[in-house]
C-alpha cells in the first residue's frame, strides 16, 4: 500500500474490542502510519464488541453515517468543486481519555489524536467508544 497516498483520503477505522477475527492492533497500527502522516483518519475502540455484531454494528451509524456526510460536506465544499479535506479541518479526539475538541484549540498529541471532521462526529465517536453514555 502507498500509505503517502492513502493518507489523502479520509478513512473510518472502528475496531471491536473483543473481535478474535480481526482483533484491534492491526487497524490502530495503519491509523498511526497515517496519522503520523496527517491522514483525516479516525479510529475508534468499541468497548466489549466482537466481529460482525448486529447490535454494535446499529450502534455505529451513530458515528459512521454522520462521518460520511461531514467528510461529503468538507470534500465538496459550497460549491461542488472538490476540496482536498485535511487534518486541521475538523476535530480531535484523545483515545486515552476520550476528551474531544476542535483542531485548533485540542490541547493533545495532534498525530496520536483520532481526527473527526465535525463536533457531530466527535460526539457520535465518543458515544460508539463508550467515553459518553
Amino acid at each position: 500500500m502507498d500509505i503517502e497516498t492513502a493518507a489523502t483520503i479520509p478513512a473510518l477505522f472502528l475496531a471491536g474490542e473483543t473481535d478474535e477475527t480481526a482483533g484491534v492492533e492491526d487497524s490502530k497500527a495503519l491509523w498511526r502510519r497515517g496519522r503520523a502522516l496527517g491522514a483525516p483518519w479516525t479510529f475508534g475502540i468499541e468497548p466489549e464488541t466482537p466481529h460482525r455484531s448486529p447490535e454494535k454494528q446499529i450502534q455505529a451509524h451513530k458515528i459512521a453515517i454522520p462521518w460520511v456526510n461531514a467528510v461529503f460536506r468538507q470534500r465538496l465544499g459550497t460549491n461542488a468543486e472538490p476540496q482536498p479535506v485535511t487534518d486541521h479541518s475538523g476535530w480531535l479526539a484523545d483515545l486515552q481519555d476520550g476528551c474531544i475538541n476542535s483542531y485548533p484549540s485540542f490541547a493533545g498529541g495532534i498525530r496520536e489524536a483520532s481526527w473527526l471532521p465535525d463536533e457531530t462526529t466527535a460526539h457520535g465517536w465518543r458515544f460508539v467508544t463508550g467515553f459518553s453514555p
